[in-house]
């Protein structure tokens, strides 16, 4: 048994240096401030959303006495949002409105007359419409006005942006002429 008498001094001390790591020392500390001590407090302090969590798509193919077809095509873009930003005490929350695309394509007599992508660069190359910077706002909807493409023998589309978490809103209308021609011009 002698040989194993050494081993109880270090038993003990394993022991007792077990027993006074229970963390007594930050007992009295707040959450934020051991957070703060270890260099984790922005792991633990932010709040991050995506709107919409996932990928969405919708397609609509309309077809008019007039002779138009028109096929618009909107999605999720999941590169590309509008980033918000608060603070409540130590929590930051972070909202990411995710951009969405529009794809059109208007036919005339069964012949294509027309082809783009409604997106943010389409109204920035026509500057003489854009009197908004479109950097905060999120493309929310895409639609035919099929009463006013009848009646005035050119296809009127309706594109809506909003500004998040206000009630920001510009609207805007795409004529697309017989020929294909474009022109926009915006609404209030």
């Amino acid at each position: 048994m002698k040989p194993f008498t050494f081993l109880w001094p270090v038993l003990l001390l394993a022991i007792f240096s077990l027993i006074s790591c229970d963390g007594r020392a930050r007992k009295h500390k707040s959450s934020v401030t051991v957070l703060k001590e270890k260099g984790l407090l922005n792991t633990f302090s932010e709040h991050i959303t995506f709107y919409p969590e996932t990928y969405s798509e919708s397609e609509t193919d309309t077809i008019l006495s007039n002779g138009y077809r028109i096929h618009i095509k909107t999605f999720t873009d999941m590169k590309s949002h509008v980033a918000l930003e608060t603070k409540q005490g130590h929590l930051t929350h972070k909202e990411h409105y995710r951009n969405s695309i529009g794809q059109i394509k208007v036919f005339k007599q069964g012949r294509e007359i027309f082809v783009s992508t409604i997106d943010k660069s389409l109204f920035e190359r026509h500057t003489d419409v854009l009197s908004t910077n479109l950097n905060q706002y999120v493309l929310k909807s895409v639609w035919v006005e099929q009463a006013q493409t009848l009646s005035k023998n050119q296809v009127v589309v309706g594109v809506w942006y909003n500004k998040p978490k206000t009630n920001t809103y510009l609207y805007y209308r795409l004529l697309i002429d017989p020929k294909g021609q474009l022109n926009i011009t915006k609404t209030s």
